[in-house]
């Protein structure tokens, strides 16, 4: 009663009852005769090591049984050697201390065992007597070509912790037939590869395991994550960034070389006067944050050298004057709602000549703004299609550039670069600091970017005056009233302020079928910013 209130009361379920009498019914017969029963996997192991010595006809063949532990080991080599219900018999004896009274005695004749040094393989010769039933087996001796009995060897999978001590038991033993007592997939890859290596030898393997049981689901259970890292692993592969003819090739292959079909370098003909100096390689300056994508990657494949740089504005620096900002699908549709490509894109208009959106698309992907491979379901193409636009008409220089695969702007960067000067990456990191601008757009900071870009573009105007007729001109009224000699003083040229004078009086008139659109600038000053 003490112990059932110790047990939390299980011992007084029915099913605590049930498992009492199955157990007792394996250890006794119906006349309450000591009868264990016999484990199923003994048996089986009993039928394989008779079905091979039927097919080795005489011959000496080496059986391997291999099984997960050491104890195991060893109740197999007692099982071997005395028998199922001796083995079974002497174990009652051994824990209960009572006289077997069931059944006659177990003959065993000439039983002999050896261990190993190691205290874990176990060899055997086989030999089958007429007097008994069971199957009896003898000392295998060291001279193993000598008997014409099948050897059976008992071995772990891996002793003493050693995973690779299979292969060798297999090299040095070249068994024809195994028996997998116990279940693993490693031993099992292992035999595989030793059976591939070894082709002349055919070797026979037999499976014991319980149907229906744990230890069948746990063997499906590892073949199962053993697919699934497979495919894990082939769609890793596919999406790195690794050309496909670099498979099963050395580092010492010629393909494997940057620039491969294309010299960065042009080589220099000797036979020609003078001391030219080979081109040197093209370079890109990259910012840090995109080393995440493998666009870099890419770009140091073709020949280009990279220098990796903390950027304020943009990512890519192909030149002096370009400037490119790459973003993919998920990256512009997140730009476009949070107002951040707007910043971005005023930032490189302000600093470079050239300023570049590069939209980058998924090359598993269709390349479309379509479908629902890119769009949340609050955004449509549309609504993309309309704020791209939108942001065109807000920047004029800003190219857009659309790339379907990563493998594609790496070849249009390429190509953007021929014949430009290289830029640099002191000056780069600099642009877009606090305090810090290019010299030709320092006068960008100080007044409207649309009336400066309006001016910018009038005919005389270049450069050298746009200071100038900035700082001077008070609003486009001031500049109308002015002679062609008092807008020569102001941008210090008569003839750009002949040119400026006949662009400001010249009439123009409208095509008809256009609309008229209201001067909206005659009064307006020009507006300094407030820093």
């Amino acid at each position: 009663s003490e112990y059932a209130k110790r047990s939390s009361g299980w011992i007084m379920l029915d099913s605590a009852e049930t498992l009492f009498v199955s157990a007792k019914k394996r250890l006794y017969n119906n006349k309450q005769e000591v009868a264990p029963e016999m484990n199923p996997k003994w048996e089986t192991l009993s039928e394989v090591l008779k079905e091979i010595h039927r097919d080795s006809e005489g011959s000496s063949q080496t059986v391997l049984v291999l099984v997960e532990t050491l104890g195991t080991c060893r109740q197999l080599k007692q099982y071997l050697t005395k028998g199922g219900p001796a083995m079974l018999q002497d174990l009652y004896k051994r824990l209960l201390g009572k006289k077997v009274t069931s059944g006659e005695p177990m003959q065993i004749e000439n039983v002999e065992e050896e261990e190993e040094d190691d205290g874990h393989i176990f060899t055997l010769t086989q030999s089958a007597t007429e007097d008994n039933k069971d199957t009896t087996y003898t000392e295998c001796t060291t001279q193993l070509d000598a008997t014409s009995e099948p050897v059976v060897v008992l071995q772990q999978f891996k002793p003493d912790g050693e995973p690779l001590s299979l292969p060798v038991t297999l090299r040095s033993l070249r068994p024809k037939y195994i028996v997998m007592y116990d279940v693993d997939v490693t031993a099992i890859r292992q035999i595989e590869v030793y059976q591939s290596s070894e082709s002349e030898c055919q070797i026979q393997v037999y499976f014991l395991i319980y149907g229906g049981s744990v230890e069948e689901q746990a063997y499906l259970t590892t073949l199962r994550r053993e697919k699934e890292a497979f495919d894990f692993l082939i769609k890793e592969k596919s999406t790195m960034v690794v050309a496909a003819d670099q498979e099963g090739k050395g580092t010492d292959c010629s393909e494997l070389s940057r620039d491969v079909g294309q010299s960065a370098v042009p080589s220099v003909n000797t036979r020609r006067g003078g001391n030219n100096e080979p081109a040197a390689r093209p370079r890109v300056i990259v910012d840090m944050r995109e080393f995440r994508s493998e666009l870099p990657a890419l770009l140091h494949r073709r020949g280009i050298d990279i220098d990796p740089v903390t950027l304020q504005i943009g990512d890519y620096i192909l030149t002096p004057e370009m400037c490119v900002e790459r973003k993919s699908i998920s990256d512009l549709i997140g730009s476009l709602n949070s107002g951040r490509l707007y910043q971005q894109a005023l930032a490189m208009c302000r600093h470079y000549v050239k300023p570049m959106l590069l939209i980058e698309f998924d090359q598993n992907k269709p390349f479309a703004l379509q479908g629902r491979y890119y769009l949340s379901s609050d955004l449509q193409s549309s609504d993309i299609t309309a704020k791209l636009q939108l942001l065109t008409l807000h920047f004029p220089r800003l190219r857009l550039v659309w790339s379907p695969s990563p493998y594609a702007t790496a070849q249009l960067f390429h190509e953007l670069k021929e014949g430009k000067d290289e830029p640099v990456a002191s000056v780069a990191a600099a642009v877009g600091l606090e305090g810090t601008t290019l010299e030709n757009d320092v006068h960008i900071e100080k007044y409207n970017t649309a009336i400066h870009d309006f001016v910018s573009k009038l005919p005389g105007v270049n450069t050298k005056n746009l200071v100038s007729l900035m700082n001077k001109g008070e609003s486009l009224d001031h500049l109308m009233t002015l002679t062609k000699e008092q807008l020569g003083e102001l941008i210090s040229n008569s003839q750009n302020g002949s040119l400026l004078h006949d662009a400001l009086h010249k009439p123009l008139k409208a095509p008809t079928e256009t609309a008229s659109v209201r001067g909206r600038g005659r009064g307006r000053g020009f507006r300094r910013r407030k820093t």
